[in-house]
């Protein structure tokens, strides 16, 4: 019988879904937790340039907002694929996280559907 969308295991994974090492875990959470204060610390810029007097500065928001998106989704892509990435990754090293980059963007692209799934990477 074939299994169903809500087939999970207790811990929320799909069934059959391994775990990223807890290494790669934590590698990624201090990832994500860089680009989110690069995020903030750019809204703060992006502020301070409109109260210094730059009031077209604000059309830098949307920006800052698709970089951090941008810069945010290889990190989720890796967490839900570990097998289908490098054994060695450390998306703390800048070659392995441009590599990470090109590799889900590259997916992307190469998708009908617009989907990335582990054996895209």
């Amino acid at each position: 019988m074939p299994r169903g969308v809500l087939d999970v295991t207790r811990d929320g994974r799909g069934a059959g879904a391994r775990a990223p090492p807890p290494a790669l875990t934590r590698a990624l959470a201090t990832t994500f937790a860089v680009i989110t204060a690069l995020f903030m610390l750019g809204c703060f810029l992006v502020h301070e340039a409109m109260l210094a007097g730059y009031p077209t500065a604000f059309a830098l928001f949307p920006a800052l907002g698709f970089a951090y998106l941008a810069l945010s989704v290889p990190l989720g892509v890796c967490y839900a694929n570990p097998d289908d990435v490098r054994r060695d990754l450390n998306p703390l090293n800048g070659r392995d996280y441009a590599w990470l980059l090109g590799r889900t963007y590259g997916a992307f692209a190469q998708s009908k559907d617009g989907k990335v799934r582990g054996k895209d990477l």
